[in-house]
């Protein structure tokens, strides 16, 4: 498929994805709905829009701007919605509350790293798209963002990356805990890059470190990580139970660590996807449809999901295709590629929020359309 085809496919699903998540407030606010996430995290809150999703959506929105003429009027209605829900938690913060209601009621006063990362990397990526004018300076708010995620969202004691703001210190019992799949090292190198914090390097190395041992240690044939790793100041080990498994957090880890080879060809990362794409190909003799919510870090599929839902397993299966561009083996990724854009929004009406922005995410890097600010 040519580049031409690839781009059209983009901005097809882009349509869609758009049409389907991007909503507006009374106010004329914007934000990404997660409504239609039927068991959010494991319980039975309902949110109505989350961090993680406003971070999706306003990198989303910056990266299709040359597509989308309308991109910069939503993205601005979208850093509207963002600066209404900060933080009272931390006075010189701007970290984004997680989670609001069907009324936009925020849900709490603590902040989630996920999202507060994803935000301001858009804020770069929309500077490097518009420039910083009308009052409107996209840098400047970064730059402070980046200074509060380090202060309040980053193990300052061994550079690990805690789960949100409500962590304090070390009394917290998860003060050493940490999700997989905030490791992000391409955002970091992008925030490097703008703040010269040297933070930024040091987490870089750290969390590479936690990550590659995790694999190799306790999932050396099938290379999986856990959603959490806890002890991370003197045993670093999976977390205990569904937490402890190949879920819906650490399925992200694929796409967040492949971005680092394909932008910036860093070997570490290379090294993680080449391990589990060996386990992929492993068992690329059963169908295709069979890649699973989740697994056990030996590799064996959960058992806990119905047929349907085997084929539905989109925030799984985009990540894993975004690895194999680091691996190239070429038969693999083009097999790959036709089973994400097999799994069309419409017709498959299970996939909610989550599988679709994912998607829509592993799109734009698949076709090459992901750029560096």
């Amino acid at each position: 498929m040519d580049q031409a085809e690839q781009d059209s496919l983009v901005e097809n699903f882009y349509d869609h994805w758009k049409a389907k998540y991007v909503k507006t407030t009374p106010a004329g606010d914007k934000y990404i709905s997660a409504a239609d996430v039927k068991d959010f995290e494991g319980g039975d809150l309902r949110p109505e829009s989350t961090s993680e999703g406003h971070g999706y959506g306003m990198v989303i929105t910056a990266l299709m701007a040359g597509y989308d003429k309308d991109a910069k009027t939503t993205f601005d209605a979208m850093l509207r919605f963002f600066k209404k829900h900060v933080c009272k938690k931390n006075a010189d913060s701007c970290l984004m509350i997680w989670a609001q209601d069907k009324s936009f009621n925020d849900l709490s006063d603590d902040a989630a790293t996920d999202g507060d990362m994803d935000i301001a990397y858009s804020l770069i990526l929309a500077d490097r798209q518009w420039g910083s004018q009308n009052g409107l300076n996209y840098l400047a708010l970064a730059k402070r963002m980046l200074n509060a995620i380090a202060k309040y969202e980053i193990n300052q004691d061994i550079f690990s990356i805690k789960l949100g703001n409500a962590i304090e210190d070390a009394s917290s019992s998860d003060y050493y805990t940490m999700r997989t799949s905030d490791f992000m090292p391409s955002h970091f190198r992008s925030f490097f890059k703008i703040t010269k914090d040297p933070i930024w390097a040091k987490v870089i190395d750290t969390n590479y470190s936690f990550i590659l041992n995790m694999q190799s240690t306790y999932s050396p044939l099938a290379g999986l990580v856990p959603d959490y790793m806890v002890h991370l100041n003197k045993n670093p080990k999976p977390h205990s139970g569904y937490k402890g498994r190949y879920e819906f957090n650490a399925c992200r880890v694929p796409w967040r660590i492949g971005l680092d080879n394909i932008l910036y060809g860093d070997l570490r990362a290379k090294e993680f996807c080449d391990r589990m794409n060996k386990w992929l190909i492993s068992n690329s003799g059963k169908p295709l449809y069979n890649i699973n919510e989740g697994y056990r870090l030996s590799g064996e599929p959960l058992s806990t999901q119905d047929d349907l839902e085997k084929f539905e397993a989109m925030e799984f299966l985009c990540p894993f295709t975004v690895s194999e561009m680091c691996s190239k083996e070429q038969a693999w990724l083009n097999k790959l590629w036709t089973m994400v854009n097999h799994f069309d929004m419409e017709f498959y009406k299970k996939l909610d929020y989550y599988d679709n922005t994912i998607k829509m995410i592993s799109l734009i890097i698949l076709s090459k359309n992901y750029w560096l600010p």
